[in-house]
């Protein structure tokens, strides 16, 4: 279960200023209890569906924290696009050992054909790379509507083989 920080002075900037001002995130990252399963579909009645004081009582096993540029976070902010904005999130345990980082430049999204990568690093190691499924001409349409109306997205992972990186 990811559980995002709450972020207090993002809060009260907001409330006292007119600025678009938002924090780095940070994230709690927790494993499902015993014999909880997650929900299939977002609407779907077989599944977990926690409450706030379940995810508040989950014991974390590791944290994410994103790194990004607070001018460039309240740049693209004021345009509409701060969640487009280019970030590296880190993930470590609860020890404070270092574990995977995820690199996201910015990128507009698949929707004009640039769709969002990430690259995944343990170390000095690629490990993998994520990317948005948009393959321009590809039931477009379709995934116009599904991102829109839906938020659907769809992803390729992409992992190093010694041929290069492989779906």
């Amino acid at each position: 279960a990811f559980r995002q920080a709450t972020q207090l002075g993002e809060a009260v900037v907001n409330v006292l200023t007119d600025l678009p001002f938002e924090q780095r995130n940070k994230f709690k990252i927790s494993a499902l209890p015993e014999g909880k399963q997650v929900l299939k579909e977002p609407c779907g009645s077989e599944g977990w569906k926690p409450s706030h004081r379940d995810l508040t009582n989950l014991p974390a096993d590791m944290m994410a924290v994103e790194d990004s540029s607070l001018c460039t976070r309240l740049i693209l902010n004021c345009f509409g696009c701060g969640n487009l904005r280019p970030l590296t999130m880190y993930f470590s345990t609860n020890e404070g050992m270092p574990g995977l980082e995820v690199r996201r430049p910015f990128n507009l999204g698949g929707w004009i054909c640039c769709p969002h990568k990430s690259k995944v690093i343990m170390g000095l190691d690629l490990v993998g790379e994520v990317e948005e499924d948009w393959h321009c001409g590809k039931n477009y349409c379709t995934r116009c509507f599904q991102a829109a109306c839906c938020g659907t997205v769809y992803h390729d992972i992409k992992v190093p083989t010694p041929d290069g990186l492989q779906k």
